[in-house]
């Protein structure tokens, strides 16, 4: 009887263990909060080698547009006939007309392409971290962890 009772224990104590271990999982699941990261997308941006790239190359084409506009003036200043003064300035004014919106074209759909680089780096970076949520810091009241130094050296 003895074996029985001491049995009977050993079997009650395992049982309460095991539950008590499953217990504390279910708790710990319970009271797992997601992580939020959040980053200075200001900083990101300001490091961005991309977007630095982007701009002295807009530079370069500003400057070519100015040096169009620049001989441009001079031809039409040049031309004595009214008449075809008037054509000169029509002609270059369509010129200019359509290499600013191609130069536009070209810069708005860079700065797409680099915003959705910096995004999938922020969100890859997140990730790799361990983090459930990723938010630009402007939109974090409290709490969060900040892992814009990671992503600004992503994007260098």
């Amino acid at each position: 009887m003895d074996i029985k009772k001491t049995s009977l224990v050993i079997v009650v104590a395992a049982l309460l263990g095991f539950g008590l271990v499953l217990l504390n999982a279910q708790f710990k699941v319970i009271n797992t909060a997601p992580e939020i990261a959040y980053v200075d997308v200001n900083k990101v941006i300001a490091a961005s080698k991309d977007l630095k790239e982007l701009k002295e190359y807009q530079q370069g084409k500003l400057a070519e547009l100015k040096d169009f506009v620049s001989a441009a003036l001079k031809e039409v200043e040049a031309q004595k006939n009214a008449k075809k003064k008037a054509e000169l300035e029509a002609k270059y004014n369509a010129e200019l007309n359509l290499r600013k919106g191609a130069m536009d074209k070209e810069y708005a759909e860079a700065l797409v392409s680099i915003d959705n680089k910096i995004s999938n780096i922020i969100k890859a970076k997140a990730k790799e971290l361990g983090f459930t949520y990723a938010v630009p810091k402007a939109m974090l009241l409290a709490g969060g962890v900040d892992i814009t130094d990671s992503v600004v050296e992503a994007v260098k």
